[in-house]
């Protein structure tokens, strides 16, 4: 089967090299360097087992910038551009997958689309009815976790599948995709859910909002044990050890961020619209006071190691602005919302990143990519994650990383 894939992000990437085993396939993205690396067997993305994969399989993917032969020769297109959210629409930027879904009607009426980008309830729906009711179309949410996405490919937790609802032809299409998925997917017997378009793309922004949920419910919890002095982790252990909440997911942390949580809870949000959220809302809420309070925390151990050591200055390193220990994507980030708020309040702030980020918009900070002088050159290091490396800073890290894990 000839598949096309537009996007080389962690998404359209890792799923490029699931399908590759049995199918011909090309990726399209924008990005010329990403172009090059792919068709030289390079990565383009410093995910671990992406890079592994393309050691091992140099020639399984083609890649280009020209969008439209890849779709005129396409049995299957899949769409997996990101769609960032809008504050001032209130709403996720479609106008990349709308441009996309267009070429392709207009160059190939026989392939099916599948939307793999996040989009609001109703938006397939709405694309559908666009087209004449189109039975080419179908929605296929990823639950992929940032630095696994391969392996997430490789074994799925659920496969879901949107579909036009009472369409036979459209139903055909979505069990012909489901086959092709399992047949490159390690996992046995994975299942696979069909369901209308609204509730497929319901599936993906409720299940990231629950995750969200989790986090923030433990980010409160070590808010209230940490002002009463109490032991994060023992109640976390306490509480988790119960079977139906589970030991998983539960590290504290400067707040969720990443690239879904964030904009995929405050899209649910969006659609909520006049029906009752008062728990949806309570999530974005409580991430935004918790940077607040992680703010507040890092001020108050400031004040005192500059009383403590009669310091004119402290000066705050940031130990990495990724989200996770093993991640190279600090898209997101709740530190980054620190470091904004403590740039806001005039605090002088060195940062360390060895990832390869665009540092143009930070015009006051300092950046050091060697790690022994940064050490040397801060007096508090704040971490969302923690890292054996900080071991042997001699100044106080302060952390909310209590199980050392992501």
């Amino acid at each position: 089967m000839k598949i096309t894939i537009i996007g080389a992000g962690y998404v359209g990437l890792s799923l490029a090299m699931l399908l590759s085993s049995d199918n011909e396939v090309t990726i399209v993205d924008k990005d010329e360097k990403k172009i090059e690396m792919i068709n030289d067997g390079v990565s383009p993305l410093r995910v671990s087992d992406i890079i592994k994969a393309f050691a091992e399989n140099k020639d399984s993917i083609i890649a280009t910038s020209s969008i439209e032969e890849p779709l005129i020769n396409a049995d299957l297109i899949i769409i997996a551009v990101s769609t960032d959210f809008n504050n001032e629409l209130n709403r996720f930027e479609l106008h990349n997958v709308e441009s996309i879904i267009n070429v392709a009607y207009q160059v190939n009426t026989n392939a099916t689309i599948v939307i793999k980008s996040t989009i609001p309830v109703g938006f397939t729906n709405e694309i559908c009815h666009k087209y004449n009711g189109t039975s080419n179309l179908l929605y296929c949410p990823e639950f992929l976790r940032e630095g696994k996405s391969l392996h997430d490919n490789l074994y799925p937790s659920r496969i879901i599948i949107g579909t036009k609802t009472g369409d036979l032809r459209n139903a055909e299409k979505a069990s012909a995709f489901a086959d092709v998925l399992k047949q490159s997917v390690l996992s046995d017997n994975v299942q696979v859910l069909f369901m209308g378009y609204s509730e497929a793309e319901s599936v993906k922004l409720f299940s990231n909002a629950f995750l969200a949920l989790r986090v923030a419910f433990f980010n409160e919890l070590d808010m209230f044990a940490e002002t009463k002095g109490f032991n994060t982790k023992e109640i976390i252990e306490g509480v988790c050890l119960d079977s139906r909440i589970g030991m998983f997911y539960n590290n504290p942390s400067f707040g969720y961020g990443g690239y879904c949580l964030p904009k995929d809870t405050k899209q649910l949000l969006a659609d909520f619209d006049v029906i009752p959220h008062d728990v949806i809302s309570a999530i974005v809420s409580s991430n935004q006071k918790r940077k607040e309070y992680i703010v507040h925390r890092i001020i108050s151990l400031s004040d005192k190691i500059k009383l403590e050591k009669k310091l004119d200055n402290v000066v705050i390193g940031v130990y990495r602005l990724v989200m996770k220990s093993h991640s190279a994507n600090c898209r997101y980030s709740s530190v980054i919302d620190v470091i904004y708020e403590l740039l806001r309040l005039n605090y002088s702030l060195v940062i360390f990143e060895p990832c390869d980020i665009d540092f143009s918009l930070w015009h006051n900070v300092r950046i050091s990519e060697n790690e022994d002088e940064f050490k040397k050159s801060v007096d508090i290091i704040i971490a969302n994650r923690y890292d054996d490396n900080l071991t042997d800073f001699e100044g106080v890290v302060y952390t909310r990383d209590i199980f050392f894990r992501d």
